[in-house]
């Protein structure tokens, strides 16, 4: 029984130093991995290397050109500038003509299909009522 007393206390040792190890390990590469505070530690050394670097990174970005600009000239006809507002009046005036053909056409129905049925109903209800 001693020896087995004694296995497990160097168990347990062994346990404790490699817990110990793995935090330690996890610390430092957490430390490793912060890059944010890496970054605000380099600029507070070196502060005017940043913003020097920013500065001419700025200034290389704003002098290449992204995309070729082309311009493009449009060559119209004098006559179809002419001929677009007469066909849109021509247009207009055929819808009006056709505004004012239809509309007695809709009125009668919708008062055939509304007004005149209502009052049929009204006239029903009227002589079951006496």
């Amino acid at each position: 029984m001693d020896q087995t007393t004694e296995n497990r206390t160097q168990l347990i040792n062994e346990l404790d130093t490699a817990r110990e190890t793995v935090t330690a390990c996890g610390a430092a590469l957490r430390h490793d991995l912060d890059l944010s505070a890496k970054f605000r530690r380099g600029v507070r050394a070196h502060p005017w290397a940043w913003f020097g670097g920013a500065a001419a990174l700025g200034l290389l970005l704003s002098k290449i050109r992204l995309t070729n600009r082309k311009t493009a000239v449009k060559v119209e006809n004098k006559q179809s500038k002419a001929e677009k507002p007469a066909k849109a009046a021509f247009v207009l005036l055929l819808l009006r003509f056709g505004l004012d053909v239809a509309k007695p056409v809709m009125l009668r129905w919708i008062k055939t299909k509304y007004v005149d049925r209502d009052r049929a109903l009204r006239v029903e209800a009227n002589s079951k009522l006496t």
